[in-house]
């Protein structure tokens, strides 16, 4: 079928009326209340959690707590005092993403919900990726995932699915590994932020593709010796926010930008082009011999190659799928079955 793409300029962030709209806006102010609420409605079929237990959860586990964290592990591996660095967070700035704007990080809630939503939905998926008769539901569940989140800038409510949500009342291991996932991938965001205002001071002559590469860089490396600060420490499972096998998370956050544009394409014949940042696959191929340099990094990634390489699996599936029904002209009944919620 002969297709027209029409390119796209990615918009450019508007960052002062962003800054602005934040700042003044009491709306847009992280609400505890409305998360803990949240978290009960989604963990409803568990009785052991309460109120109280969420709270505490966000209390130790959120965006300003990781910030906190990386500030001092840029200080003790670039010598760098972020301490001037301010983190803006939990606000609704309609951008699915992170950035540095002079002494401030901006980092909005939109990107840590869809992370949440894809890998939920991705490494299920995997869990189970030899069964025909779930191959089809996982299949719509991402593909109105990607809908709701390029169409509609919104979330598609993942939890209203009985058989997702029996699977998360299990506690399975594999709910814990999607979200060990999500954490490390913001890790590595809110990292890369970092090494901007790390690059800046040190006034490094780079192209803007260049500093891309190497804020990439710089925050694979901060949030690796993180990993590893934790594998050696006596800190509680429970406690813990990143793990061996979750090692190439930053590839998986790769590839879900990759699933996104793909998916964009695929749905409505757009091309996304963003001139300044170096191709997904060249991110990619930047970052993938880092782990393995012994001189920095001693450790197992058998795990966390078999992690991958099932994430992988299900992508590739997914792509396959969505290329076969556009090519058999069935877009227009797939984009009717999930917008009706059937």
């Amino acid at each position: 079928m002969d297709k027209k793409e029409l390119k796209v300029k990615l918009k450019t962030y508007q960052k002062d009326s962003i800054k602005k709209s934040i700042f003044e806006t009491s709306e847009a102010t992280y609400n505890k209340d409305k998360c803990i609420t949240g978290g009960l409605k989604t963990l409803s079929m568990h009785n052991s959690v309460t109120r109280e237990l969420i709270s505490s959860a966000l209390d130790e586990h959120n965006t300003n707590n990781i910030f906190k964290r990386l500030k001092v592990k840029f200080k003790e591996l670039y010598s760098y005092d972020a301490n001037e660095l301010q983190l803006i967070d939990n606000r609704s700035m309609d951008v699915m993403g992170a950035f540095i704007d002079d002494k401030y990080v901006f980092f909005d809630s939109f990107l840590e919900e869809t992370l949440h939503l894809f890998f939920i939905i991705t490494i299920i998926w995997a869990k189970y990726f030899d069964d025909k008769d779930k191959y089809g539901k996982f299949f719509n569940y991402l593909t109105a995932a990607m809908y709701a989140v390029i169409k509609d800038r919104g979330m598609y409510n993942i939890y209203e699915n009985q058989y997702i949500k029996d699977e998360i009342s299990q506690w399975t291991s594999t709910v814990n590994l999607a979200v060990s996932c999500q954490y490390f991938c913001m890790y590595f965001c809110l990292a890369h932020e970092i090494a901007h205002g790390y690059i800046k001071s040190r006034l490094m002559n780079l192209s803007s593709k260049g500093e891309e590469y190497k804020a990439d860089s710089i925050a694979y490396e901060v949030v690796l010796s993180l990993m590893e600060d934790e594998e050696a420490s006596n800190v509680s499972v429970q406690d813990r926010e990143l793990f061996e096998y979750c090692y190439l998370a930053p590839m998986m956050l790769f590839d879900m930008w990759d699933l996104i544009f793909y998916t964009e394409r695929v749905l409505f014949q757009r091309t996304i082009v963003n001139d300044s940042h170096p191709s997904i696959k060249k991110r990619k191929e930047n970052l993938f011999s880092i782990p393995y340099d012994d001189d920095r990094f001693k450790f197992d990634t058998e795990e966390g190659n078999a992690v991958y390489n099932a994430f992988t699996d299900v992508i590739d599936k997914y792509k396959t799928e969505l290329l076969y029904r556009n090519e058999h002209g069935q877009i227009d009944e797939l984009i009717r079955y999930i917008t009706e919620g059937n």
